[in-house]
């Protein structure tokens, strides 16, 4: 998460918006509980249903929500709702591989062959390393299989095995030699959750649950294996169909997201998303020679950004550093941030955004990112 340092009050942050609009008008500076309120109006204003936020001061959390959270019956958001936290699963899964690292279970700088020996075709040139932080090369097959927004509308609730998207993925071959650039790829998440499995004998699901879920007392979190549920509470997320005005809002709340796994399944809330990240960067997870692997970035070509092990590393434009995960899924728009220099942490959590674009605000308000799926 990370904090409004830029401002004179430091906030710890954290918002929810429904279907936020194409074009979001620039927010005002947070500076005060009243500001916060403002920007979450301000999304519901540009197009969004709904909004929920949560600020943290002093240790004091502050919560409100702007517009409604289901369309159909018009009820506001409420802070407990769980959405689809999409990306966010990345940092949860490098989390539990790192653990593993710990325990000497895994070589961080292993090539993957030596854990999953048939899986991958350049797999003893692939290292863990480079799974967690997208310079493996794998090919992505999203691009291919999500190529339109019906074709998401359409698609919801087929089923995908993680072994049916790696060899999609591979069919493709390497987009560069491993090691040499950088690509975003939830393959090499998917990958990370087999190596997981194999390594442990158990599923990510149970993984998760063990060494995060229970000890961190997250009673909202889940990982979903195979199945388009959303059991209540739930915040319902809408996409449109057709990306032209007028925008015809379809319910996408019930999405099954096996095709994503490892790389994106994940079900949470604002609270419970809080405490993962309270607990990761404050050395709760981790030992502190592998926290520093997890925030030592590479470059990613984006100016200020780098990407650590399951982790965004951003610079932004006030010359703050921040440290989380956005997540983008139909229906929903997620990120979590921490400032990184003094310890002050903030967030921001979006659901159900139309997937449409993608934005950067600037350092007078939260940090802000949202990007289409």
């Amino acid at each position: 998460m990370i904090r409004t340092g830029c401002l004179p009050n430091m906030y710890d942050i954290a918002a929810s918006a429904l279907s936020a609009a194409a074009q979001p008008a620039p927010a005002p500076p947070v500076t005060s509980p009243a500001d916060f309120q403002r920007l979450l109006d301000t999304l519901v204003a540009a197009g969004a249903p709904g909004a929920i936020g949560a600020v943290e001061d002093g240790g004091h959390t502050i919560r409100a929500v702007s517009g409604v959270g289901n369309l159909r019956t018009g009820q506001p958001p409420r802070p407990v709702q769980t959405f689809r936290a999409a990306s966010q699963t990345k940092a949860f899964v490098a989390t539990v591989v790192l653990q593993l690292v710990a325990e000497g279970r895994i070589g961080l700088d292993d090539p993957v062959s030596r854990y999953l020996p048939r899986l991958l075709a350049d797999g003893d040139r692939i290292t863990v390393r480079q799974l967690l932080n997208h310079t493996s090369g794998l090919f992505d097959p999203q691009v291919e299989v999500y190529q339109t927004l019906q074709d998401l509308y359409d698609l919801r609730l087929a089923h995908w095995r993680p072994r049916q998207v790696v060899a999609m993925a591979t069919d493709n071959g390497l987009l560069f030699e491993p090691g040499t650039a950088w690509s975003y790829s939830n393959t090499n998440h998917v990958v990370a959750g087999l190596l997981i499995e194999r390594v442990t004998g158990t599923s990510v699901a149970r993984q998760l649950e063990r060494r995060i879920f229970r000890p961190l007392g997250l009673r909202h979190t889940w990982f979903p294996n195979d199945t388009a549920a959303m059991p209540p509470p739930r915040l319902h997320g809408y996409m449109p169909l057709d990306p032209e005005p007028p925008l015809a809002d379809a319910d996408i709340t019930w999405f099954n997201p096996s095709f994503f796994w490892a790389s994106g399944a994940l079900v949470s809330n604002v609270d419970d998303l809080d405490r993962f990240y309270d607990a990761l960067f404050d050395g709760r997870l981790l030992p502190r020679r592998l926290l520093a692997e997890i925030l030592t970035p590479v470059g990613t070509g984006a100016t200020g950004g780098g990407y650590g092990l399951g982790l965004e590393i951003y610079t932004l434009p006030c010359g703050a550093t921040v440290a989380g995960h956005t997540g983008a899924f139909p229906g929903d728009n997620s990120g979590s941030f921490r400032l990184l220099e003094d310890d002050k942490d903030a967030g921001w959590w979006p659901t159900s955004t139309r997937p449409r674009t993608s934005c950067t605000r600037p350092c007078s308000a939260p940090w802000w990112r949202c990007s289409a799926t």
